[in-house]
């Protein structure tokens, strides 16, 4: 896309009028997709406030404001008068995405493609989909997109796509043919899974028992701490895992409402049914987890190289932080913001 002659349209056309929905809605994407963040936040929030402009355009800005539960009551609400918007039933798929609804962006994905969606890189919306989500963030959403194709146009079913990329990670893990590689992929999945936290394989072992340590002088998880804790010091990595995933799945119970999952529905003894329908950083500890506790399933998927002590140790507690992380990310997320009041 040529920026500045977009922008020099957009500015002529705003010249003429100044609520020229087109024109706002050409310049705030520029905006975003050349890093002027604070200035597409100042064109969003214009589109935002304005009541008369069209109800997507409206969802748009509000998805960018981080406001996305109104984001997506403004788009439920022109989608039910007019349900055949590819652009707006998109847009509504990323919103979900960001909510952590995944069999919701699956639905909407497909109710786009079928309404004639034809999504590629260089469509304009494209600028504010790399600005919501993150670089693997994208790549995943894009997979899902692949998936829901491949459902509608060729009658396959599954997440066959996602599946594969959301265990590629993993397998590179265990069958990376030198200790250095072994390293760096551990490295990416370290950082993919414990976000903003600064961990590394020679912290993680301590970090590890800082947390069952936690849970050992809390009553009501003292067992798991103290069991932990005997694991952690017998070495016994593959048990710790399997503690550690069965804590997890366990939680995702109480907090299935959270990801919008019906886990009675679900075969959760299958991870591909399970982990397809969450969202992607808690889908890849999920795995990761069950990875490193069932040495059989790797070796007969020929991932037969074992993980040294101080990586185990770093990726059980990078999956930890993942997992509650992404819960406490989209409780927030779907939490309405207070309406600020006019001064």
């Amino acid at each position: 896309m040529e920026y500045r002659r977009a922008t020099e349209i957009a500015n002529r056309m705003l010249s003429k009028d100044g609520d020229d929905p087109d024109a706002l809605m050409l310049l705030s994407r520029i905006q975003v997709g050349t890093g002027k963040i604070e200035q597409a936040h100042q064109t969003y929030s214009y589109i935002y406030n304005h009541k008369k402009m069209a109800a997507g355009l409206r969802a748009e800005a509000a998805m960018v404001l981080n406001r996305l539960p109104e984001a997506l009551s403004l788009l439920q609400k022109t989608l039910k008068e007019n349900p055949r918007q590819p652009e707006l039933l998109f847009i509504a798929a990323l919103i979900e995405y960001q909510l952590g609804h995944i069999q919701r962006v699956e639905d909407y994905m497909l109710a786009a493609l079928e309404s004639g969606l034809d999504w590629n890189d260089e469509d304009p919306i494209t600028l504010v989909v790399e600005h919501c989500l993150t670089g693997p963030e994208y790549l995943d959403l894009e997979h899902i997109y692949l998936d829901c194709q491949d459902q509608l146009f060729e009658g396959k079913s599954g997440s066959k796509n996602r599946w594969f990329s959301l265990n590629m990670s993993i397998y590179e893990l265990y069958t990376a043919s030198t200790p250095a590689k072994r390293n760096k992929i551990a490295n990416d999945l370290l950082y993919l899974l414990g976000g903003a936290e600064d961990l590394t394989p020679a912290s993680g072992k301590e970090k590890l028992r800082a947390i069952l340590t936690d849970f050992s002088h809390n009553e009501q998880d003292a067992r798991f701490g103290l069991e932990g804790l005997k694991a952690l010091d017998a070495g016994r990595y593959d048990e710790l895992a399997r503690m550690v995933l069965a804590l997890q799945l366990e939680h995702l119970k109480e907090f299935s409402a959270v990801v919008d999952i019906q886990f009675d529905q679900l075969d959760s003894s299958s991870m591909q049914t399970l982990t397809t329908k969450l969202p992607m950083r808690m889908a890849i500890d999920l795995l990761t987890l069950y990875a490193m506790a069932t040495s059989e399933d790797r070796k007969s998927q020929l991932m037969e190289q074992e993980i040294e002590a101080e990586l185990s140790a770093a990726l059980i507690t990078a999956c930890f932080s993942a997992f509650y992380q992404e819960i406490n990310l989209y409780k927030k997320r779907q939490q309405p913001q207070p309406v600020k009041k006019k001064k």
